[in-house]
């Protein structure tokens, strides 16, 4: 669950706000729903292809290529130092 809530770092903190208790919960089932090694790592796989497809939806919330790729790289780099160290 680490690595999960270090990649919800990556959303806005707006959007942790409303749904990261539901997305941490819902990851949380699918996790134990996953039978065997290749189950986890489709859910792995999908999970990180969530995030390459949410660069679409900021763009067309108004999130400039600079705000976008702040959110991906700062919020990340900021919550490693935090929490990883």
């Amino acid at each position: 669950m680490r690595l999960f809530r270090a990649l919800l770092h990556l959303y806005p903190a707006s959007f942790r706000l409303e749904h990261g208790d539901e997305a941490l919960a819902t990851f949380a089932e699918q996790r134990r729903m996953a039978r065997g090694p290749i189950a986890v790592v489709r859910l792995w796989t999908d999970t990180i292809a969530d995030l390459v497809t949410l660069t679409q939806p900021l763009a067309k919330r108004g999130y400039s290529a600079e705000d976008i790729d702040g959110i991906f790289s700062g919020n990340f780099l900021r919550f490693l130092r935090e929490h990883l160290q």
